[in-house]
């Protein structure tokens, strides 16, 4: 039997005043709050991280944010912001990237826009890796299983991660095991690939770590 979970919104919106790490004071955030009880009862986190971080925000409509307190909820997939008692809301602006600093002081970037996929609408939001000609994309799906412990009638709300990394190329999303990633680059560039592959060799970097992935693409995109 699948369990459906759903995020409810209470009748509270409009313009929201929160302040910001430094100080500051916005009062032209259009948001709308959330009830977020219904977490306390999971086991593991829906959010990036459990802290909030100074990031900030860009809109379609061509608006922009900075300096504020944001979190990533990846079970619903969306940035929220910190509003008055700590309360979470969502923008009701859309959202087309925004950034936010995780608990070792890096900018973390994320960004929707690419190619729907069969699991991911365009409305997805993946981590930038590496950002250039070739893209280096990341994305964790998390979802909430329903489970039984061995001999016990009680069922445990978990929360799981699904990683996820894609390549964005000639605006085509193509998503890769981790060690296929060279196999990949020679595709697009036989030469730059070789150059790459030398480098990949010279400083002992190994495909299954992903700050490793992220020198590849980057010292790939760099050659000409």
């Amino acid at each position: 039997m699948k369990t459906k979970y759903f995020i409810f919104f209470l009748p509270l919106f409009g313009i929201v005043s929160t302040v910001f790490s430094q100080g500051q004071v916005a009062t032209d955030i259009n948001g709308s709050i959330i009830n977020t009880k219904k977490y306390t009862e999971l086991n593991g986190s829906v959010y990036f991280t459990d802290s909030w971080a100074t990031g900030s925000v860009k809109f379609a409509n061509g608006k922009s944010i900075n300096k504020i307190l944001l979190k990533y909820n990846q079970l619903s997939d969306e940035p929220v912001f910190a509003g008055k008692n700590d309360m979470e809301y969502v923008f009701n602006d859309l959202v087309v990237e925004f950034s936010l600093n995780d608990t070792l002081s890096r900018t973390r970037l994320f960004r929707n826009g690419f190619p729907a996929t069969k699991q991911h609408s365009s409305s997805a939001f993946y981590e930038i890796l590496a950002d250039g000609n070739i893209k280096l994309l990341k994305k964790n799906t998390k979802k909430v299983m329903l489970t039984k412990e061995f001999n016990s009638a009680t069922s445990v709300q978990t929360v799981t991660d699904n990683i996820e990394y894609f390549l964005y190329a000639d605006k085509g999303l193509i998503p890769f095991k981790k060690a296929e990633l060279m196999t990949f680059l020679a595709n697009f560039n036989e030469n730059k690939s070789v150059l790459t592959d030398e480098f990949v060799k010279k400083n002992k970097l190994n495909l299954k770590k992903e700050d490793d992935l992220v020198q590849i693409v980057n010292y790939y995109n760099q050659q000409k």
